[in-house]
């Protein structure tokens, strides 16, 4: 009996040794790059459903270049450019387990890193899970940007002007937490937030090249709107159970109007509806 006590305990360590050394091993980094042309336009699509995701310029002469680190075994994974439509698609689904997000247990979490070109007009869509992003698209030429977030913690910079006139910057919050800074240099025509239960804050700061429009629908969520004080606010907001904080504006007709809205060189026009939550326009130098 002692003997055989003595060989399930070698199977086992055996066994345990072989499981810690697959799991090792199905972890996999794989990067690509590809260089640009005077013709190109870019397609971004990325699905993440958990780890952390960069998103940076790239080096000059590069449309794009990304690093991948992840677990092949628990991990879905789709790596695509088509020439024809100029389509990145770099998908990371952790799918076959629950994922535990980020919690910060020391435990190696997949990674994405992708840069991207300058002066090259971008679709971007991102659609994030438990994600930590990073996103620097300062002196990106962005013509479109949806960011689908579901429980990320997000943090997007528009460090330097955008050089084309974005048509479109869109969120859709759920409970997730997106801080967007420098939304004055994204050079956007408009913005369309959709928050069903999570906190948005969007930084308006920075050189604005024309006016903006802004449609914000919140279920349940706080959204924090940071606007220069020389930039023109009207506001129409339908709150059913929640509240409205925008000292120093003035209502009529149920419309609210910053002080300076008719003298203003720069507008910010707002179509705001809250069913539980907070709204807040906080004036900024």
């Amino acid at each position: 009996m002692r003997r055989f006590g003595r060989t399930i305990v070698l199977t086992a360590v055996v066994v345990g040794g072989c499981a810690t050394a697959e799991t090792e091993q199905a972890w996999r980094t794989t990067s690509a790059a590809r260089p640009r042309d005077a013709s190109d336009s870019l397609h971004l699509r990325v699905n993440l459903t958990g780890g952390s995701l960069r998103v940076s310029p790239a080096d000059d002469g590069e449309l794009y270049d990304y690093s991948m680190r992840y677990d092949a075994a628990h991990y879905n994974v789709e790596r695509n450019f088509d020439s024809a439509s100029h389509t990145l698609t770099l998908r990371l689904d952790g799918g076959r387990r629950p994922f535990r997000g980020f919690s910060g247990d020391g435990e190696e979490r997949a990674r994405l890193s992708l840069g991207v070109a300058r002066g090259v007009p971008l679709d971007v869509a991102l659609r994030l899970g438990a994600v930590e992003a990073d996103l620097d698209l300062g002196g990106l030429a962005v013509d479109q940007l949806t960011v689908e977030s579901a429980a990320s913690s997000t943090a997007l910079r528009f460090a330097t002007p955008n050089p084309r006139r974005m048509r479109s910057l869109r969120f859709d919050v759920g409970a997730a937490s997106i801080e967007a800074m420098g939304v004055g240099n994204a050079n956007v025509e408009h913005i369309d937030v959709d928050c069903g239960a999570g906190a948005l804050t969007l930084d308006f700061s920075g050189a604005w090249a024309s006016d903006v429009d802004a449609r914000l629908r919140v279920r349940l969520g706080a959204v924090t709107l940071r606007v220069p004080r020389d930039v023109g606010v009207r506001a129409r907001a339908d709150v059913t159970l929640g509240t409205f904080d925008h000292d120093g504006f003035r209502e009529q007709d149920g419309v609210h109007y910053s002080a300076n809205w008719e003298g203003a060189k720069r507008r910010l026009t707002i179509d705001a509806s809250m069913l539980v939550g907070t709204l807040e326009i906080e004036r900024i130098d």
